[in-house]
């Protein structure tokens, strides 16, 4: 179960309704005096909910969002959709089912930044949009930013964001800096997005997520993410591990996090190189042993550590292993192999967003 199912109460649309506004996607606008606007209208006026979630394809997922920035001079409608606080939406892959003759108005990047900007009371957001080209996410991006001036999520404290090619650093200019609070981001040490929290004054929880296990997947074989990409890793290999922590360490020391996680197999480094880093003498390139790759971990989140304020550090090797350090009582610095399954807490740091 997601944050955000977990802490809101989500709207229920009727099966036939539904289906219903995903047809929307193939109408040029959505027809206001029809019986489907009539339903939707009472459905929002009266149903009580404080969140959204939308899991479907992208031909549906249009018509879905197109509802959610119709009529914006109808009251009821507008003022539902204004005190929403949470909202998420996962992109499936196209449907065998999907009408292909059909003409499809629009495109999912813009009907999703018109459907999330008139959100304005949005507390928590989280876009899984792996399946988003460069230009999709341009698209998003400009959708948020072009056309709109201030703040439009002032209340925002958490966002979530899967989808290398999606920009969060176009939702976090339109939040307050004060109040955000955790960001989980497709991103890097040196992106856009991770520079734009050095600014958030508020911030207590980053991570940093690549899953190394979808690349297996079909679908995301022609993707990159940020610890598979060949110039992050290029430069990394160039420097070797210790001059790459430097550089991590100078950026999260900017910042006032007191939780971190981000992705680093320290494999991609030949077994002789990490050795060294160890201070190992004569160091090999047999296979790294269990017991060394622990140390290698342990040595280097008690030196990301030395930023005060961290009270966790966790360094995920895959989807479902890490290695944690929490900062304990006297300030030492206590280091634990951590496996993740589908039993594990999926709302709590480092997996969800929620810190307490």
């Amino acid at each position: 179960m997601s944050d955000t199912q977990e802490q809101y109460q989500i709207l229920e649309i009727p099966p036939q309704l539904y289906d219903k506004l995903t047809g929307w996607c193939h109408l040029p606008s959505a027809p206001k005096n029809s019986t489907t606007a009539q339903e939707w209208t009472e459905l929002l006026s009266t149903q009580e909910f404080t969140g959204v979630v939308l899991n479907d394809t992208s031909n549906n997922l249009i018509g879905l969002l197109r509802a959610f920035s119709a009529f914006p001079y109808e009251n009821k409608l507008d003022a539902a959709i204004r005190a929403i606080k949470s909202f998420s939406i996962t992109l499936k892959g196209p449907s065998k089912h999907d009408d292909q003759q059909r003409a499809v108005f629009g495109d999912l990047p813009g009907a999703l930044a018109k459907g999330i900007c008139r959100m304005t009371s949005l507390q928590a957001i989280c876009l899984n949009l792996g399946a988003f080209t460069v230009e999709d996410g341009q698209k998003l991006f400009n959708g948020i930013i072009i056309g709109q001036s201030g703040l439009i999520w002032p209340k925002m404290h958490s966002i979530r964001v899967r989808g290398r090619h999606v920009q969060p650093a176009g939702i976090m200019s339109r939040c307050s800096e004060f109040n955000l609070k955790a960001l989980d981001l497709d991103e890097w040490v040196f992106s856009r997005g991770f520079i734009k929290t050095i600014a958030v004054e508020t911030l207590k929880s980053l991570r940093l997520y690549f899953d190394k296990d979808r690349m297996l997947d079909s679908e995301s074989s022609n993707m990159t993410f940020p610890s598979l990409d060949p110039m992050t890793w290029g430069k990394l290999s160039r420097l070797g591990p210790k001059t790459a922590f430097i550089g991590i360490l100078g950026e999260v020391k900017l910042s006032k996090l007191t939780r971190f996680a981000f992705h680093f197999d320290c494999r991609r480094f030949s077994p002789r190189v990490i050795r060294i880093d160890l201070g190992i003498p004569n160091p090999t390139s047999r296979p790294l042993e269990p017991h060394e790759i622990k140390q290698w971990h342990s040595m280097r989140i008690k030196y990301l550590m030395e930023v005060q304020t961290l009270q966790e550090v966790c360094i995920f090797i895959n989807s479902s292993l890490a290695f944690t350090g929490i900062r304990n009582s006297d300030e030492t610095v206590t280091v634990k192999h951590r496996k993740f399954n589908d039993e594990t807490d999926q709302t709590r740091f480092p997996l969800g967003l929620l810190n307490e």
